[in-house]
């Protein structure tokens, strides 16, 4: 059956790095001023030089840092690090403690391992397999294999169907995903606990916790300036009628518990309100994420959704999680 495609729009494109607009008529020519990758990043169109790395990066090439595409022909050896303005292509694996930052694509052949390898993409990362590596993406971080006890932080994590025990899965660790998470498993028949966080960002549940325990702080501070005026909430013309009552040091003490006890709520109203904000803000993410388990998701799985929680107690096939009308459902 014949598929209609879809009308497109114009489009206003820039001059970006190695790159020249010329006018033409009524067209914009763009011209590269180097070899190198075209690359359409935003509405700016770049063209980055291509460094190529025949073999590991190891203590014969030192650590990388380039302006442009990096193209490693081998593996990154334990403790060396990547730097690129560009793509980062690696057809072999990034070992334990190495540091990968891109700024354009990450293409690993392999995969990444050790607990202490650190990768940083602002655009998606594709690779086999995380081992307990920390991989953060602005993009999507796409698994053709598996992640194991790894740390994800991307916008959309993919994790595909594998030939072997663990294809497809994604046990342990951490994941954070601003829009979705799709894999075959989540978790594993030991029951390895696995947590997953959906629609809100890593930084925005930091900021959200940190504002809960300072509203929490601020609440016992009120409640503690209040006992002096024998009371439990914060009535203004209750203080003013008893400051108005009271004389000499007793009076100089409810002048300045009331003084103390203003600047409180002020403070508190402050971090209710920049709680409240973020909370609206966090909502529409939170509405539009989802968790999928195309086969089954195992004990010990944690899902949650900003303050809405799931711990799975039994296997669930086929879960796919997601808010409706303020609630947590799996559908």
């Amino acid at each position: 059956e014949a598929q209609l495609a879809k009308q497109g729009s114009d489009r206003d494109f820039e001059a970006g790095a190695n790159v020249e607009g010329r006018v033409e008529g009524d067209v914009t020519c763009f011209y590269s001023k180097s070899e190198g990758v075209a690359r359409l990043m935003g509405n700016r169109v770049h063209v980055w030089e291509v460094l190529t790395i025949t073999g590991d990066v190891s203590f014969s090439t030192g650590n990388l840092d380039f302006r442009g595409t990096i193209v490693v022909k081998g593996s990154i050896r334990p403790g060396f690090g990547v730097k690129a303005t560009g793509d980062v292509i690696i057809t072999g694996s990034v070992e334990p403690g190495a540091k990968i930052v891109a700024q354009g694509k990450l293409l690993v052949g392999k995969g990444f391992t050790g607990r202490k390898t650190r990768v940083t993409c602002l655009g998606d990362v594709n690779t086999q397999y995380v081992h307990e590596s920390t991989v953060q993406s602005a993009g999507t971080i796409h698994i053709r294999n598996y992640a194991q006890q790894a740390f994800l932080r991307a916008s959309h994590v993919r994790i595909y169907h594998a030939k072997g025990q663990r294809g497809g899965s994604l046990f342990g660790g951490e994941t954070w995903a601003l829009r979705s998470v799709d894999c075959i498993w989540i978790g594993n028949t030991a029951n390895l606990t696995t947590a997953i966080n959906a629609g809100m960002d890593l930084a925005q549940a930091e900021k959200l916790d940190d504002l809960t325990a300072k509203i929490g702080s601020a609440n016992r501070q009120i409640a503690q300036l209040l006992q002096k005026f024998s009371m439990d909430k914060v009535d203004v013309a209750q203080i003013q009628h008893l400051l108005a009552a009271s004389s000499g040091p007793r009076r100089k003490v409810l002048a300045r518990a009331a003084q103390q006890l203003g600047k409180a709520v002020q403070i508190q109203q402050g971090f209710l309100k920049d709680k409240k904000e973020l909370e609206e803000s966090a909502s529409r993410s939170l509405n539009e994420a989802s968790v999928s388990a195309w086969e089954s998701a195992f004990p010990n799985t944690k899902i949650v959704f900003g303050q809405h929680l799931v711990v799975l107690k039994d296997e669930v096939s086929s879960p796919q999680y997601h808010m409706k009308d303020g609630e947590l459902v799996e559908r």
